[in-house]
């Protein structure tokens, strides 16, 4: 479907990776097929490594995914390489330094909301957007942190879930992009829903107890005058 001067681009790939010191792919596409390779894939789309192994060309890829690639991911890894410094990689051939963190776990500013078990609903709303179908619990990208427009925002920040685009299998294993995850990630082995009941039970709770304490301690007080 793709041809350069009249030639299949597939052919030129091959031709540059067989005689490449590094390869690196950039962007979903690149990286795993990307959109493109979704169903029914009509065209046979697939990740440069894949294609790669598939004509016989055995040598390794640096991925560098997301939809689209970040230019920090490609500046940063490009200079790595011209250096002769590899990063290390994930199973998926990902940097570490840009893929070797879970997106809910480890950067989400939004992750206290869940802890406590506040989602939102709708766009717009405040809480965690995982009811609004963010995978970022299945998700190892550096988004949170790095942001995009010279790190002004990204897509979780400014009300959108999390679509995965970071991640082997985009976008089929992570559709719709609007609908939860079927498990719900627990806290310390309990739904975050029910966590956050019962946050709000002991906050209650607590504050009851210490309204007690006021109480008698300013009984004792006004006894000990007496």
């Amino acid at each position: 479907y793709c041809r350069v001067a009249g030639k299949d681009f597939r052919d030129h790939v091959k031709e540059a990776a067989e005689v490449a010191d590094y390869i690196v792919a950039f962007g979903a596409c690149a990286c795993f097929g990307g959109i493109p390779s979704g169903k029914p894939n009509p065209t046979g789309a697939m990740g440069l490594r894949d294609f790669l192994k598939e004509v016989g060309v055995n040598k390794p890829v640096i991925n560098l995914p997301c939809c689209p690639g970040h230019p920090d991911h490609l500046v940063i890894t490009l200079a790595s390489v011209m250096l002769g410094v590899i990063p290390s990689l994930d199973e998926h051939g990902r940097p570490l330094m840009f893929f070797g963190k879970n997106m809910h776990n480890e950067l989400c500013p939004y992750r206290p909301y869940y802890d406590r078990g506040i989602f939102a609903t709708k766009p717009g709303e405040e809480g965690c957007r995982f009811k609004l179908g963010c995978k970022g619990p299945i998700v190892h990208t550096d988004c949170a942190i790095r942001k995009w427009n010279n790190h002004v925002s990204y897509c979780v920040e400014v009300g959108a879930p999390c679509i995965g685009c970071a991640e082997p299998g985009f976008p089929d294993k992570f559709s719709p992009f609007y609908k939860e995850l079927p498990g719900l990630p627990t806290v310390l082995g309990i739904d975050a829903t029910k966590l956050g009941e019962g946050l709000i039970g002991a906050t209650a709770l607590g504050i009851g107890i210490h309204l007690v304490r006021r109480a008698i301690g300013k009984g004792g007080k006004e006894e000990e005058k007496k």
